[in-house]
Formats: C-alpha cells, sequence, structure tokens
C-alpha cells in the first residue's frame, strides 16, 4: 500500500528532508539503523518500547531506536530483492509506517536515509529468545523509481 498527502508548501525546505535508498544487505548490516516513530507509551500492553513512559515528556512524543539490526530478509520479488527484513527494533504499536533510516555525510552535513518502512511490530509475548521479531517493507529500486517519478509530478 502507498498513501500520500500532497500540501502546496514545500516543508522540507524549512525542517529539512531525509533521503530514499535502496542498496544492497551488506551496506545495510554495515550501517547503524535508527527508526522514529510515535508509540503507544501510556499504556499496560507488555509492547511498549523501553524508557518509553508519558511521565518524562521527552518520551512522550517522538521516539526512537538506535542500533537497530537486521535479522531475516524474506519475500523474494522476481528482481530478487526481498522485500521485507525482519529487525530488532524497540517498536510497539504507533510505529507503523515510520522510518529504518541511516546518516549519510554530505557537503551539507549528515543526511538521514530512509532504507524501510515499519509494517508490523510482534511484542505482544516477546521474551530474551526473540531476537528480531519486528517486520519492515524495504525500498526497492523499483519503489526508488516511484517515489522519484512522485517527486518530479509533485514538486
Amino acid at each position: 500500500d502507498w498513501g500520500m498527502i500532497v500540501i502546496p508548501d514545500r516543508l522540507g525546505d524549512m525542517t529539512g528532508w531525509m533521503g530514499y535508498w535502496a542498496g544492497p544487505g551488506s551496506f545495510l548490516e554495515q550501517q547503524t539503523l535508527y527508526n522514529r516513530g510515535y508509540p503507544m507509551c501510556g499504556t499496560d500492553r507488555p509492547n511498549k518500547p523501553a524508557l518509553c513512559n508519558y511521565s518524562q515528556t521527552y518520551w512522550a512524543r517522538l521516539w526512537g531506536d538506535r542500533d537497530c539490526d537486521i535479522g531475516q530478509y524474506l519475500y523474494q520479488g522476481s528482481d530478487s530483492w526481498n522485500r521485507v527484513l525482519k529487525v530488532d527494533c524497540d517498536l510497539s504499536a504507533g510505529h507503523s509506517g515510520s522510518p529504518i533510516y541511516f546518516y549519510v555525510d554530505t557537503d551539507n552535513g549528515r543526511v538521514p536515509v530512509v532504507t524501510a518502512v515499519v509494517t508490523w511490530e510482534e511484542c505482544f509475548t516477546c521474551n530474551s529468545s526473540t531476537s528480531h521479531p519486528n517486520l519492515v517493507r524495504r525500498i526497492t529500486p523499483s519503489d526508488v523509481n516511484v517515489i522519484s517519478w512522485l517527486r518530479n509530478v509533485f514538486p
């Protein structure tokens, strides 16, 4: 599924942009991957992220994870790209659609680059032996073509 909102202003010109990228797993596995999302902190659900507490103002809003490692690669398409990755990001309900990204150093400074999007968080009953329970949808070369086309159509 794809969702899109077209707004009249280029907010990224004021706030900054995230890039997007499709690349080999061997490269991704060497990167420090991050996730930022809006978890369900104010709940008794067992799968809320660690340190996620509404009594702490910082954690009550945008929340993120560091060293989000890749486990398995699933669902290989006809183009030989695995579209789904299992990851160990500390996720909960509310993270769906949030980016998995890494940073690239450019002439303009460090730029975040999205390489996958959270699709499923699984840890309702996870324990210490559950190593990579969550699923993300990887950006593939054909996705990059669609995103680039949309950016040209809706500048």
